[in-house]
């Protein structure tokens, strides 16, 4: 008997009614793009031990909560969009994938300082709007293809650092 195989490379349920929790670790190995936009999912997100295959992961306008470990991203995910949900808790920025082109946290209820001084060289859009947070804001060490920054809807009240760093 011939056993036929196929392999899941994108899954796309946005726009649904689908209810529980995703357990994004136990996703097919093969899975490269994951949209499960606008449905109402909720519970934490595990983004520790996801398919390294991943380059794009969507999220967004659901209910996940808690917070969100964003230091063990697969190495080539370029997309990650977890924007309209109810996550909480600090964020490190620091060590998201050299890869990452877009990342996208806005309207959540995301808190405390921002270093935005080791974002991924290759990042051209970073969207935290709509959250809580406040500390320092250095902007001097954007990386260089950066199109997109939108902070506003936060609460930074504090002197800003813009501009490029300056080599000494």
């Amino acid at each position: 008997s011939t056993q036929s195989t196929w392999v899941l490379v994108e899954l796309d349920l946005s726009n649904n009614m689908l209810t529980g929790t995703v357990d994004l670790p136990s996703l097919p190995l093969t899975l490269q793009i994951l949209k499960l936009d606008a449905n109402y999912f909720s519970g934490r997100l595990n983004l520790t031990h996801l398919s390294p295959a991943l380059t794009y992961v969507s999220l967004s306008q659901n209910a996940h909560e808690g917070t969100v470990n964003l230091k063990h991203l697969p190495a080539g995910l370029t997309h990650l969009t977890l924007h309209s949900n109810n996550l909480s808790g600090t964020i490190d920025l620091t060590h998201l994938p050299t890869a990452l082109h877009r990342l996208t946290l806005n309207a959540n209820a995301l808190h405390g300082a921002v270093d935005l001084r080791h974002l991924p060289i290759n990042l051209t859009t970073l969207l935290l709007a709509s959250n809580a947070f406040s500390g320092p804001l250095d902007l001097t060490h954007l990386p260089p293809n950066m199109a997109r920054v939108s902070l506003g809807g936060n609460r930074w009240a504090c002197p800003i650092q813009a501009g490029p760093a300056v080599a000494t």
